[in-house]
């Protein structure tokens, strides 16, 4: 999350995020088979005609999208991966998680199956994930030159407790 202080910070954010000036990379597990490592994934998304409370790629009036995904770790049934965005629109990486990779984001009730992703994962990860009511999507990075001070800023989190026990778990059972 970005704070503006003072009217002209927040005019300057508004010129970084309309220009796409601003790092931002996430990591997220998702459940599905990859053909591709890593790639680049462009479409428009706007409102799902449909169900007002989910966005859909290729839509009427939707606004350009672009991701770029990489493969950190193939557990075979469960990726896990890195997106990094040029565009920031509304549930974009899940969109395209869904969409055009076919690996709905782990615990996604809005855009996965979940009852049928908790088939494909162990009891282990199961009993781990059970109730956890979000997806497992982490904003890890964020970084841009503040439009004032033209300082570079970055800022750099880990993930939350459960996304690192469930990778951790999820090396036990797959690592041969």
């Amino acid at each position: 999350m970005v704070v503006a202080k003072s009217h002209a910070c927040h005019e300057g954010l508004v010129q970084l995020f309309s220009k796409h000036d601003i790092e931002r990379k996430y990591e997220a597990i998702a459940i599905g088979a990859l053909t591709k490592k890593e790639g680049i994934i462009t479409s428009t998304i706007g409102r799902d005609p449909h169900n007002r409370l989910k966005m859909k790629a290729h839509v009427k009036h939707g606004k350009n999208a672009t991701t770029h995904f990489s493969t950190i770790t193939n557990f075979g049934i469960f990726q896990h991966l890195e997106f990094k965005l040029e565009t920031g629109r509304t549930h974009q990486i899940r969109v395209h998680a869904q969409e055009f990779l076919k690996c709905p984001l782990l615990c996604d009730y809005t855009y996965g199956n979940v009852p049928d992703q908790f088939l494909r994962l162990s009891k282990n990860l199961q009993a781990l994930v059970a109730e956890y009511p979000y997806p497992f999507l982490h904003a890890k990075i964020l970084g841009f030159i503040h439009p004032i001070t033209k300082e570079k800023l970055h800022f750099e989190v880990e993930p939350p407790t459960i996304f690192k026990n469930f990778l951790n778990l999820a090396r036990e059972e797959f690592t041969p």
